[in-house]
């Protein structure tokens, strides 16, 4: 064997046998298995609060459009089943500002 090969076996053999690659190589799987329990756990779980949004626009073009969107979006967000309703997506509240119901520009908080 060449030196190259004696000294890359031996340091192979001493990280394999040092304490730290022990508990990684356990600990790594057990890791990433609970990840993907709590991922399946998690996976029908939604969060059906509402969302409020504002929308600063100028021309009020957007503002429309986000509005049709929502609106469209609102038909989804229940599900009838045997005559129960219940909410299966959150409501996006939309709110348009005009430029007054703020201060600009804003107050610097570097002081």
């Amino acid at each position: 064997m060449s030196k190259t090969m004696l000294v890359a076996v031996r340091e192979y053999r001493a990280s394999v046998s040092s304490k730290a690659f022990l508990i990684s190589a356990i600990a790594m799987p057990i890791l990433m298995g609970g990840a993907m329990a709590v991922q399946a756990f998690l996976k029908d779980k939604v969060d059906t609060t509402d969302k409020q949004i504002a929308i600063l626009d100028h021309s009020n073009q957007l503002a429309q459009l986000v509005k049709a969107a929502a609106e469209q979006y609102k038909k989804t967000i229940y599900k009838e089943d045997d005559g129960t309703r219940t909410k299966v997506k959150p409501e996006f509240i939309i709110e348009t500002v005009t430029r007054e119901d703020y201060e600009f520009p804003p107050e610097s908080t570097l002081k």
